[in-house]
């Protein structure tokens, strides 16, 4: 109801280590706040790249906007592969940190978003 009543477009949910639960929480929330609010997913550096591939792959039914920062900020080569491997756009933030790193994500294909703090 605060979604709705808002206005928001879009929400971003941190999520964790156990996938089934991450699957239940993206499942209540798209139920809740229906097809026309954008949802975010940051992992935080949570998962591995298969782990990734797989949970991604589980809740990429729920027309997620994309993932934000699956594995640890130097993995440039294991998000490129997440990134290859399933249709939700995969979204660097902590490995964005520098000029340099942000030419590394793009020269290795590692996200289709850059996610800049000011």
């Amino acid at each position: 109801e605060f979604v709705q009543k808002h206005g928001f477009r879009q929400i971003k949910v941190k999520v964790r280590h156990d996938i089934d639960e991450d699957v239940k929480r993206a499942t209540v929330i798209r139920d809740t706040v229906g097809h026309d609010v954008k949802i975010r997913l940051d992992i935080n550096q949570e998962w591995t790249g298969s782990t990734s591939i797989r949970a991604i792959d589980k809740m990429a039914k729920y027309d997620l906007q994309f993932v934000e920062q699956p594995t640890l900020f130097w993995d440039c080569e294991g998000m490129a592969r997440i990134q290859a491997a399933v249709d939700v756009p995969i979204a660097a933030h902590e490995c964005v940190m520098t000029p340099l790193a942000a030419i590394k994500c793009v020269e290795h294909n590692s996200c289709t978003i850059l996610i800049v703090d000011s």
